[in-house]
């Protein structure tokens, strides 16, 4: 008694030198292909990557869009808020003395008197400062 599958090869014995001629041209054509320039490549890039998901990318562009159009507005606003000066510094260092002496006083540790030392009203350059050290 004969399995299926050797019914089947039997029936089909007199296909397999046309399925032979089959690969041996899809072999010749393989190897005989001329080689792939840059311009082919990126043929083939576009149709596979954004040709077939064309759909995709436009849903991205219009995500885009809506992204930009939100943050003008917003973008003007950041505009007007940069444009205005900042405080002096002589402003910002009396602020920050003052916040000093308020924090000397809140935690007692020294008189409201003693809370800032002595210092000249302009700072001196880093180059100009003398480091001192004690000697023993």
């Amino acid at each position: 008694m004969k399995s299926p599958r050797e019914i089947l090869l039997t029936r089909h014995r007199s296909i397999e030198p046309e399925l032979d001629a089959v690969r041996q041209h899809a072999l010749a054509a393989a190897l005989n292909a001329p080689s792939t320039t840059l311009a082919s490549r990126l043929q083939v890039c576009w149709h596979e990557l954004f040709w077939s998901c064309r759909r995709a990318w436009i849903g991205l562009a219009a995500v885009w869009i809506v992204i930009i159009a939100a943050n003008l507005p917003a973008h003007d606003g950041l505009r007007s808020v940069a444009s205005q000066t900042p405080p002096p510094a002589r402003d910002m260092a009396e602020a920050l003395k003052e916040n000093r002496q308020l924090m000397a006083e809140l935690l007692g540790a020294i008189e409201p008197s003693e809370a800032e030392p002595p210092h000249s009203a302009t700072p001196r350059p880093r180059s100009d400062r003398r480091i001192e050290t004690a000697v023993a």
